[in-house]
């Protein structure tokens, strides 16, 4: 679907495309959604190591390091995608590739990973995960 019109806003120094109400496309039944209240890559260093630590604290144990795979989004940055010990998931954004492995490896009990078996073997998926997965694909 080609967008007709698009809202070019900046997030922290970088213009990401905001689709409006007409360009919206359709996944999985689902209207998209303006996607600048998502990609936060206009947060600082800082701020990205200390989410990091935050998700250590709630999710890490002693002895047992959370798992960091680092991906990058094109134009957006780079997602950092936490593994905790007790299996939880979670995201963190960066400006680029480089500031989110620098953040990964300032933070203490985080380790760089990548999706190899032990790292998925780790996450834990609830199931509303899973039936939310499944309604957006019928």
């Amino acid at each position: 679907m080609v967008r007709k019109r698009a809202d070019l806003r900046g997030v922290g120094g970088m213009m990401i495309e905001v689709p409006r109400e007409e360009g919206r496309q359709r996944v999985g039944g689902h209207p998209t959604e303006p996607t600048s209240w998502f990609y936060s890559v206009g947060v600082s260093d800082q701020t990205t190591q200390k989410r990091i630590a935050e998700f250590v604290k709630a999710h890490g144990k002693p002895g047992t390091a959370v798992r960091a795979v680092v991906e990058p989004i094109g134009r957006a940055g780079a997602r950092i995608v936490l593994v905790g010990a007790d299996g939880a998931m979670g995201d963190v954004m960066a400006k680029d590739v480089e500031s989110a492995t620098k953040a990964v490896d300032a933070v203490d009990n985080v380790e760089q990973a990548e999706w190899d078996r032990e790292t998925t073997a780790a996450t834990k998926i609830g199931f509303e995960h899973r039936r939310k997965m499944a309604k957006m694909q019928s």
